[in-house]
């Protein structure tokens, strides 16, 4: 299924079958290192990819697209076919990653005056289009095929080539010139024959320390028999060598020895056979290959030979070598180190060759800071990925060299090319530069990867496949140009520096990555999720902020976006969402963080939000998603589409952006689009089935979109929509200016609930629609616009003004006011007709926006509608507050034809400006002129404030309203104090 579904993604021909390349952790305090292997078994990253080219049936040169399915590059292979053209000729000089020939009716001969490069081809599959066995020629196929170069031929520079024959297959190089390049190496097996006269053998006997021949302990230094000019395994004068007898520089020995170099050791080549085992002293070489059983360690000093390359060959993960000891230069020449071979090769000294560093194929280790010798001009390493190399460093290394990475991942290898195998602070403080996608990790949890001297590559990918281990970026930028930043494994990137230049940043399969710096990453698109993978990934502000072109999701479990501490200053960081698309997240936004989104596009939000900064709209739409799971019975699809018609089933309750499973479903599906019109539902993967395949138990995953704690800042037109099924949601709060519509793009009603994050808030907008309004939360919810909703307002919990200079703050439904929560304003609440407005015996009716406040002054609040008086009922069970002014006071104002009934309020009072107040002044504080008299219920009001500020009160109940009036206290008499004092006296002297 994972195949299937990277296979789907990319709408590859198919996938490779075979196990993928494993990276090695190494404990370097082991005698022999131990090998642990992690599967690396990660999947899609959008870079440059291999393309199998087919050669068609037609008489032209091959360096002409006419004459290909597509014309080979140089991350291609060219493949031949049963349908292909035997006759080649080659104009021109081209570069191709490899030559497959599968099933071909004869042999193929490519002739002409072009020279024809061969790059080298990582682990592939035969089956799944790329070529078998690793090879750059592959002629391993079942049938009897043969293949004759008859132009110039080369291997490409630093490349780690195998050449494939396979029994009674002949590959033919017998006209033309044959070049390796700088740092190629080669290896040829299978047991056909390679006919090669113009690859010349050296002094001692052989290719070079640079090819070899067989596979397994079978490897061994290649020749070239000049009798019949094959290339053939090197026949040793003795069969197993003592240590002590390797004196001479132009000869190729081979031992199975243990134990120690005799005094002035040099040789050509060393093949090792025996078992697992050290050598100790030190020794002059140009080639070493480990052909036995188990781990070779050499704990001697190395003097690296005239040929001014050490290569180092270990076949495979049971035939590596340790360089223990030192490695120099022979004195004459700057001298480079080579890795050969899929093995590994662990560097655990400080070395001083000042030559390059080249990985051909496999993995080279890096234990010490300085094993990678000199760092100066024509120094620097090279890791040739598209071979197969790999880099890993442990044991806290800080490494000074420049790196180079050639190649990429042509046939999808998904190994981590730069790694760590051990340790928790290893550190790269050179330049990485990348001729290719970089795949980079590390070996485990805990193990630590410092990437200080930056990343540079134009065009190309960094892809993360972390291992639960953690990479960070610090002290110079990332600069990838149109490249892409990619991480789809478990583990946290950190990144500490600004101004990195990349094309798209996407994290999934449960990547976490934490900026250090505002705007750590390019002001470029974020995808939350990858479709080949279902675990959360996280994108950590860290306090800072970040802006990004859009945000989005290709898995049906993007994520979190969060900031997990406050900026140094205090407050939410701030992401900043500049969209001009239409996109959909259904993650979460979480922590301290605000969120803004800006321009044009459209956010669709699936995710029930916890975030506590404000949600701002300053342009665009952020669309609410909310829909209840669902299952159908019986579906037909279509064969291999990413489309489902649900014709006969009611798909009014879904929504774009639910998950979607069923048989012949991927698993991690969702859906992109509805058309509620033709019922044709658009998914996010093709579906598997056959045509007319019926699907059952369709089941469809819920949406639970909210910003629950989050304030929405409504600062555009039309800022919020709430999508076609939902019908509920919830905001922290709301603010702005701007109109908000409660019905949903189907025209149905939204049941919005506001304030639990306790915040106080002023909204001036107008609501609409049919949907309705429930406060809740401690703090104060302001409404100043003229809103038109039907549906109905309850404030359940802490307060509710309405400011409105005209209409109704609270649209034209019901107003209920529960628990002890409070109504209040200097506005306008007109209830609709025949609905109500009532407030509970233990709420509150505030006169005005607060109470006992003198800086507000005299206010007044209308409950009903003045201007077109209908039939709301008023209920007022609880309190009413009111501030008294010198010659004002607050009022209320009533107006209904309906019922009033004020039979269980009580009036409390707070005044100011006291000292101008006079015997028996007069307040009036209700205004029920408004109502009719037959359906007005008033006898039970209570005044709860009977004095205050040396006066009494006393209510006085009219035909058109309530009123108060003062009378003062009078000062106790100059006899009546006396007769106090007596009676005092008197009670003391008893006592």
């Amino acid at each position: 299924m994972y195949w299937q579904a990277i296979n789907q993604s990319l709408n590859w021909q198919t996938i490779p079958d075979r196990n993928l390349l494993n990276l090695m952790a190494f404990k370097p305090s082991s005698i022999s290192i131990s090998i642990l292997r992690a599967l690396l078994f990660t999947g899609l990253a959008s870079a440059t990819q291999a393309a199998i080219q087919t050669r068609d049936g037609d008489a032209i040169t091959i360096d002409q697209a006419g004459a290909w399915s597509g014309l080979p590059g140089t991350n291609d292979i060219a493949r031949w076919n049963n349908t292909s053209s035997l006759v080649n000729d080659l104009a021109t000089s081209r570069t191709w990653l490899g030559i497959e020939l599968l099933n071909t009716t004869g042999t193929v001969v490519i002739s002409g005056v072009g020279t024809l490069t061969l790059g080298g081809v990582n682990q592939g599959s035969a089956s799944g289009g790329y070529p078998n066995n690793d090879s750059t020629i592959d002629l391993s196929s079942a049938d009897l095929t043969s293949l004759t170069i008859q132009t110039n031929l080369a291997l490409l520079a630093n490349s780690g080539q195998i050449w494939n024959i396979n029994t009674g297959r002949t590959f033919t190089h017998n006209s033309g010139t044959f070049t390796r390049n700088a740092g190629a190496t080669l290896n040829i097996r299978g047991a056909g024959s390679v006919i090669a006269p113009n690859i010349a053998v050296d002094a001692s006997g052989i290719i070079g320390p640079w090819a070899t021949f067989g596979t397994a302990a079978s490897t061994s230094y290649a020749t070239r028999n000049l009798t019949t000019n094959q290339i053939e395994a090197y026949t040793y004068t003795t069969a197993n060598s003592a240590l002590d007898t390797l004196t001479s520089s132009t000869t190729n020995y081979q031992t199975g020895a243990s134990g120690a170099f005799g005094a002035a050791t040099t040789f050509n080549t060393l093949r090792y056979t025996g078992a697992a085992a050290t050598i100790s002293g030190d020794y002059t070489a140009n080639g070493i290959l480990n052909g036995g059983t188990g781990i070779l360690t050499l704990s001697g000093n190395a003097t690296i030979g005239s040929t001014n390359e050490l290569i180092l060959s270990a076949p495979d993960s049971t035939r590596s070598i340790v360089i223990s000891g030192s490695i120099s230069d022979n004195g004459v020449n700057p001298s480079k180190v080579i890795k050969a071979g899929d093995g590994t090769v662990t560097l655990s000294n400080a070395n001083s060759y000042t030559g390059e560093t080249v990985i051909s194929r496999g993995f080279l280790n890096v234990t010490h800071s300085e094993a990678l010798g000199s760092t100066g001009v024509g120094a620097g390493t090279t890791v040739y990925t598209a071979g197969g190399g790999f880099l890993t460093l442990g044991n806290n290394v800080t490494i000074a060299e420049n790196f180079t990475f050639v190649g990429g991942d042509p046939t999808n290898l998904y190994a981590r090319m730069l790694s760590t195998s051990s340790g928790n602070n290893n550190t790269i403080t050179g330049t990485i530069t990348l001729q290719g996608q970089l795949r980079l990790g590390t070996g485990g949890s805990g193990q630590v990867l410092n990437i200080n001297g930056g990343v540079t590559g134009n065009g190309n990918q960094i892809v993360f496949n972390l291992n639960s281990g953690t990479v960070n970026f610090n002290t110079t930028p990332i600069n990838l140009g149109g490249g892409s930043f990619y991480s789809d494994q478990g583990g946290t990137i950190n990144v500490n520096v600004a101004g990195n230049i990349w094309n798209g940043t996407t994290l999934g399969s449960g990547s976490r990555l934490v900026l250090g710096v505002d705007n750590a990453l390019p002001v470029t698109s974020l995808q939350m999720g990858v479709n080949y993978g279902t675990a959360a990934s996280t994108l950590d502000l860290n306090g800072f902020n970040q802006s990004v072109t859009q945000v989005n999701q290709a898995s049906i479990n993007p994520g979190i976006i969060t900031s997990t501490v406050e900026r140094a200053g205090g407050g939410p960081a701030t992401l900043t969402i500049n969209q001009t698309s239409t996109t959909l997240f259904n993650g979460t936004f979480a922590g301290s963080l605000a969120v803004t989104k800006s321009n044009t596009g459209r956010l669709r939000l699936g995710g029930a939000s916890t975030h506590t900064g404000d949600t701002n709209l300053t342009g665009g739409v952020v669309e609410i998603l909310q829909a209840a799971g669902a299952t159908l019975n019986a579906v037909t699809l279509s064969n291999s589409t990413n489309t489902i018609n649900l014709t006969g089933f009611d798909v009014s309750g879904l929504s774009v952006g639910q998950s979607i499973a069923g048989t012949g479903l991927d698993g991690n599906t969702f859906i992109t689009a509805i058309n509620y019109g033709t019922k044709v539902i658009t998914l996010s993967r093709n579906t598997q089935g056959t045509a007319a395949a019926e699907l059952r138990n369709l089941t469809f995953g819920s949406l639970t979109g909210s910003v629950a704690s989050s304030t929405v800042n409504l600062a555009t037109p039309g800022g919020i929509e709430f999508g076609h099924a939902t019908t509920s949601t919830s905001f922290g709060g709301l603010k702005g200016n701007q109109n908000l519509s409660l019905n949903n793009l189907a025209t149905n009603a939204v049941a919005l609930t506001l304030g639990a994050n306790n915040q106080n808030t002023v909204y001036t907008g107008a609501l609409s629609g049919s949907g309705s309004i429930t406060k809740e939360g401690t703090g104060i919810s302001e409404f100043g616009g003229n809103s038109t909703h039907t549906g109905n307002t309850t404030i359940n919990a802490g307060t509710f003004l309405a400011t409105n200079t005209a209409g109704s703050a609270t649209g034209a439904g019901s107003v209920f006011v529960n628990n002890t929560a409070t109504l209040g304003g200097t506005g306008s609440i007109t209830g609709g007709n025949a609905q109500s407005i009532s407030l509970g015996s233990t709420s509150q009716l505030m006169i005005g926006r607060s109470h006992n406040l003198l800086s507000d002054g005299a206010q007044t609040l209308t409950l009903g509608n003045s201007t077109a008086v209908n039939n709301v009922g008023i209920t007022v069970s609880g309190d009413i507050l009111f501030d008294l002014y010198g010659t004002d006071s607050d009022q209320l104002d009533l107006f209904t034809t309906g019922t009033t009934d004020l039979t269980s309020a009580t009036i409390l009072l707070a005044g100011f400006d006291s000292a101008s107040w006079v015997e028996g002044q007069t307040w009036k504080l209700i205004d029920w002129s408004g109502t009719a008299e037959a359906n007005r219920a008033t006898a039970g009001i209570a005044l709860g404030t009977t004095g205050l500020n040396g006066f009494n009160f006393t209510q006085d109940i009219r035909a058109d309203g309530y009123y108060i009036t003062a009378s003062a206290i009078p000062e106790p008499s100059r006899a009546l104090l006396l007769l106090v004092g007596s009676l005092l006296l008197a009670y003391r002297r008893k006592r």
